[in-house]
């Protein structure tokens, strides 16, 4: 039997979870190895948003499309932010591994929102096609991926 209590906080169909529960596959990635992924994904839009908000903006966004770069600075800073706690978490061995992967669960759901955002403003023409579709779709993958690493774990009790 496949304990709900498990599967519930995860974002995995249930028939998925079904089958990876009867596999247990390895995870994808070391729970660390997630974490510097998502400090250099942070980091890359910090740089662009703190440092250079206006080339962001005329590498990302349609012609057009209002220049606020205020909001994209903020923006830059929050990504730092996000940036240095997954550096901290990765580097800190006190940090209890299933404290990390709770975490993953945030910062996947996070690559997700990004992914599905860019993708919105893609079709609605905000963003420039060929980038925004760059961006979007590795950016769904890796929080996919980050999610199922993080979802699976230990049955209770064992």
């Amino acid at each position: 039997a496949i304990p709900t209590r498990a599967l519930l906080p995860c974002a995995i169909p249930l028939p998925i979870q079904a089958l990876v529960a009867r596999r247990r596959p390895k995870m994808v990635l070391s729970t660390d190895t997630w974490l510097y992924l998502t400090a250099a994904g942070s980091s890359a839009f910090a740089v662009g948003g703190v440092g250079a908000p206006k080339a962001m903006h005329g590498l990302i966004y349609e012609k057009g499309t209002p220049e606020l770069l205020p909001p994209l600075r903020y923006f830059g800073v929050a990504s730092a932010g996000i940036a240095a706690h997954a550096l901290a978490l990765a580097h800190d061995k006190d940090v209890t591994e299933e404290s990390k992967k709770k975490y993953l669960k945030v910062e996947a759901a996070l690559w997700l929102a990004a992914g599905a955002t860019t993708a919105i403003h893609t079709v609605r023409k905000e963003h420039k096609k060929d980038v925004g579709y760059a961006m979007a779709l590795p950016t769904l993958g890796v929080g996919a991926l980050m999610m199922f690493d993080a979802c699976r774990g230990k049955k209770e009790g064992s």
